[in-house]
């Protein structure tokens, strides 16, 4: 069960748009274990969320979750870690809400994004199964964060250049 090496921006996957999976594949276990060495990695680096791309992998993939103190801070609810599969995202309320986000693949920075406060969110599970998903603030964030990764679309594509952060002191 390895820890995946995670792709720094300037890497071309993080750039490409990924394939859509199969959902046989799902089905047959195929990504089972490539799934599992995902969760591994997001939880090593203590992501919120992590796509396929981001460990040189151009698949629609993401995992995500919520931990209970984010969904404190935020007003929102926990989410488990779930992996959603060629996930197609409905926007069911265009008013925009602006937070900071930070990314695996972008380290040390973080910036002001702008992002649809209400999606719905239509996907596979790990399993071939089928997932419909309604979620708002820091919840449907996170899932648009990790979507445009498999569109080949950084956060930094989004943010408003005067905000972003170091992370760290020099």
């Amino acid at each position: 069960m390895p820890v995946l090496k995670v792709a720094k921006l300037g890497t071309p996957v993080l750039r490409q748009r990924s394939k859509a999976v199969d959902r046989e594949r799902l089905k047959d276990g195929d990504l089972a274990g490539f799934i599992r060495d995902m969760k591994i990695t997001m939880r090593e680096y203590g992501g919120t969320g992590l796509a396929a791309p981001q460990v040189f992998t151009p698949m629609r993939i993401l995992l995500y979750q919520v931990s209970a103190a984010r969904a404190k801070r935020s007003g929102g609810r926990e989410v488990k870690l779930r992996t959603l599969v060629n996930p197609k995202i409905e926007i069911v309320d265009p008013e925009l809400d602006v937070d900071f986000e930070a990314c695996l693949s972008v380290p040390f920075l973080m910036g002001e994004v702008a992002r649809p406060r209400k999606i719905r969110v239509q996907a596979y599970g790990p399993r071939g199964e089928e997932i419909e998903i309604k979620a708002e603030g820091f919840h449907a964030r996170v899932i648009l964060h990790e979507c445009d990764h498999l569109d080949g679309v950084v956060y930094l594509d989004r943010v408003d250049p005067r905000s972003l952060e170091y992370t760290i002191d020099f």
